[in-house]
């Protein structure tokens, strides 16, 4: 594997990582026709939600399991979001 890698597995197995790779997809995807009617916000749940899912190791779809997976995926986009606001602020 690449050392100088942005993305591994790894790094998107935390929270800051997970971040980073939401609010990039949102920025990415936010302004295709068919997703503009959705509130950045919500998009960035969606996404967040989708990501914790497509990267779980070992996805169990056990109601506990799932949920927690989903949580931490909503987290995540939080995260994005809460990060994206601040940086926005100080250009103000």
């Amino acid at each position: 594997m690449n050392q100088l890698a942005t993305f591994t597995l790894s790094s998107l197995h935390s929270v800051s990582g997970q971040s980073m790779a939401i609010l990039m997809l949102v920025q990415l995807v936010k302004d295709l026709p068919i997703l503009k009617a959705i509130p950045t916000r919500a998009l960035a749940v969606l996404i967040g939600m989708v990501l914790a899912l497509a990267t779980e190791s070992q996805l169990s779809l056990k109601v506990p399991d799932l949920t927690l997976t989903l949580m931490n995926g909503v987290v995540a986009a939080l995260t994005a979001v809460g990060g994206w606001h601040l940086v926005q602020s100080g250009k103000q």
